[in-house]
């Protein structure tokens, strides 16, 4: 292959197979800085939160860099260590420019596990210590919750009026979840299935406001039944109330 600049020609070496660059002892980047293709400038797309300077300081640029020699793949690394980008490619646009894009990582919930208080994005990345400028963002609990959190809250977003109730989803063993509600009940949902068992708690609150009573714990772990745990005062009166009206039956049928 032969490049020219100013009418010099650039001999560069190829591979023994022809059929790619092989740059022998920086041959191929010597012949790019003769030639003027040397980096002069980094556009960078889709950043908002982080500037453009800091962008290009990470992916170790530096004016007069051969543009043939820079290395995408090593700057996009670099860029991926940092906590606010998601995703970002890197390449090369001849004859001067390196053009990078930026997807940032937009946090969609507060994870909280091992005493740390983190930002999360939809990968399970942290992207940030939590404040309480992100108050409003849902909270999620416990190991490996960070990383099951995304498909979990885009089905609890179907149902606002359950999420409104919601104070934190907990992550059980990495097998299922909990819900605990601002009013202190705990909803606990199976392993299998808890879509299905979201749309019915959905439908119970909706029809009999199930999750405004004294109630303890709902349990949906079993696929047959629920299990309803209530107060210990109100779950003896209701003892006493069927004790009694059993000893009422027993006593009209003497």
């Amino acid at each position: 292959m032969v490049l020219t600049a100013a009418g010099v020609a650039i001999y560069v070496i190829l591979g023994s197979s022809g059929n790619g660059l092989k740059d022998t002892g920086g041959m191929l980047a010597s012949a790019s800085s003769i030639a003027g293709l040397e980096v002069r400038r980094v556009i960078v797309n889709g950043n908002f939160n982080i500037g453009d300077d800091k962008i290009a300081s990470q992916i170790a640029y530096a004016k007069g860099t051969p543009l043939a020699g820079f290395d995408v793949d090593e700057a996009r690394q670099r860029l991926l260590g940092n906590s606010g980008i998601e995703n970002v490619s890197v390449r090369k646009a001849f004859p001067d420019t390196v053009v990078v894009d930026v997807v940032e990582s937009d946090p969609i919930a507060i994870w909280k596990s091992d005493g740390k208080i983190n930002l999360i994005s939809r990968s399970g990345r942290v992207v940030g210590v939590a404040t309480a400028d992100y108050s409003i963002l849902p909270q999620v609990v416990g190991a490996n919750a960070n990383t099951n959190a995304a498909e979990f809250l885009s089905v609890m977003h179907r149902y606002p009026m359950l999420a409104s109730l919601a104070q934190a989803y907990v992550r059980v063993g990495d097998r299922r979840w909990d819900i605990r509600l601002r009013n202190g009940m705990k909803i606990l949902l199976p392993e299998k299935n808890w879509q299905a068992a979201l749309a019915e708690l959905y439908d119970l609150q909706a029809r009999q406001e199930i999750l405004d009573r004294e109630i303890l714990q709902i349990d949906m772990r079993l696929a047959d039944r629920l299990v309803v745990k209530l107060p210990a005062a109100l779950a003896k009166a209701r003892r006493d109330t069927i004790r009694n009206s059993m000893r009422k039956v027993a006593e009209q049928g003497t």
